[in-house]
C-alpha cells in the first residue's frame, strides 16, 4: 500500500461507530426479548450480550479481515489498518474488537459498570489527540483512515 493516507475525521468515525451500534442493536434486542426475563441474572445478561456481539463480528468478519472494515466503516468510506498501513492481521483486528466489548459493551453492575464507564470515556476521548486514536488503536497497533474505495 502507498505509506500516503489521510486520517478518518472524527465526525466519520462517529458516524461509522452509530451505523455499527444500530447494527448491533437489531441483533442484541431480538435475542434479549426472545431469551431473557427480568429476573435473568447478570451471567445470562452477559452471555446474550457476548452471543450479540459475537454475531456482529460474523456479520463483519469478511469485510474486516478483507478490507479492515464494519459495514458503518464501508459506508463512511474509512477502514482500519496497521501503523504500516496495511489492513491489520486477525489477531489485531481481535484485540481490538475484544476490547472494544469490554469497555463498551460488557454488561456490569454497581461501582464496576462505574469504572467501566469512566475507561469507555477515557478510551474515547483520545480521539481527540493529533493522531486521532483511541486507547483500543493505540494497544492495536491500528489507526483509522480514509478508504480509497
Amino acid at each position: 500500500m502507498d505509506t500516503t493516507y489521510y486520517l478518518a475525521t472524527r465526525i466519520q468515525r462517529l458516524l461509522a461507530s452509530i451505523i455499527d451500534g444500530l447494527i448491533l442493536i437489531t441483533i442484541t434486542f431480538p435475542l434479549m426479548y426472545f431469551t431473557l426475563t427480568l429476573s435473568s441474572s447478570i451471567i445470562e445478561v452477559f452471555f446474550i450480550s457476548l452471543l450479540s456481539y459475537l454475531i456482529f463480528i460474523l456479520i463483519n468478519y469478511k469485510f474486516l479481515v478483507d478490507d479492515g472494515q464494519t459495514i458503518g466503516k464501508k459506508i463512511l468510506k474509512i477502514k482500519i489498518v496497521n501503523l504500516e498501513g496495511e489492513v491489520p492481521s486477525k489477531k489485531h483486528l481481535s484485540i481490538r474488537y475484544f476490547l472494544l466489548f469490554i469497555l463498551h459493551k460488557l454488561p456490569l453492575t454497581g461501582m464496576a459498570r462505574t469504572i467501566m464507564g469512566i475507561l469507555a470515556l477515557i478510551n474515547i476521548l483520545f480521539i481527540f489527540g493529533k493522531d486521532k486514536r483511541c486507547i483500543h488503536d493505540h494497544i492495536a497497533k491500528t489507526i483509522v483512515i480514509k478508504s480509497d474505495d
